[in-house]
């Protein structure tokens, strides 16, 4: 018998007759009674209904908005903003990029390529010297990086138009560059720290 669940009958010796390994094999499993049902059945309809409703709501302002990109002026006008389009207006995109998206664009995906890239090498720099090499005052410095999450940017505001103005970097991609990489270090050093610790 199994010394645990007396129900259940053990076939074979506890102990091998030649000293190898420990051998047990159990003859019958558990009954049925004794398997406990999840607490949270997350397969239920109610849950996927949950889950529908949170995604449709989420995704309700991009369909808002594409559905009135593609509309006229009159037909905005005339429906409102959730109506659906009477026509579909796909001149509306070549009119915005004319009038200035095509610089928005450009300029976004000008720091997108140059910070993402720049971000994560510096962050790993930082992160993997905070974790992986022993030295004195390594949890004073991760907690300083730590406490740049906490300063709201707005504190920052006259400080940092009064050194661009001297620097000559206000209206500049260098200026926006370099305030967009350093508002991202001190979470970004957060994340890949534990990535590194674990």
């Amino acid at each position: 018998r199994h010394p645990v669940c007396p129900n259940v009958a053990l076939c074979g010796s506890l102990h091998s007759p030649h000293g190898a390994q420990l051998m047990t094999a159990l003859a019958t499993s558990l009954p049925a009674g004794d398997v406990r049902p999840s607490r949270f059945r997350f397969g239920s309809f109610g849950f996927y209904v949950a889950i529908t409703v949170a995604a449709l709501a989420w995704s309700a302002p991009f369909v808002i908005l594409v559905l009135t990109a593609l509309k006229t002026p009159s037909d905005f006008a005339r429906s409102g903003t959730f109506a659906l389009p009477q026509t579909l207006e796909f001149g509306n995109f070549a009119k915005a990029w004319d009038v200035g998206v095509e610089t928005y664009f450009v300029n976004s995906l000008t720091l997108t390529l140059l910070k993402v890239p720049t971000g994560v090498f510096i962050c790993s720099l930082a992160a993997f010297a905070l974790t992986k090499i022993p030295m004195r005052g390594a949890q004073t410095i991760f907690t300083i990086f730590v406490l740049g999450l906490i300063v709201p940017i707005q504190m920052t505001l006259v400080p940092l138009t009064i050194l661009y103005q001297n620097l000559g970097l206000i209206d500049t991609l260098p200026g926006l560059f370099f305030l967009y990489l350093g508002f991202g270090l001190p979470l970004g050093i957060l994340v890949l720290r534990g990535y590194f610790r674990s």
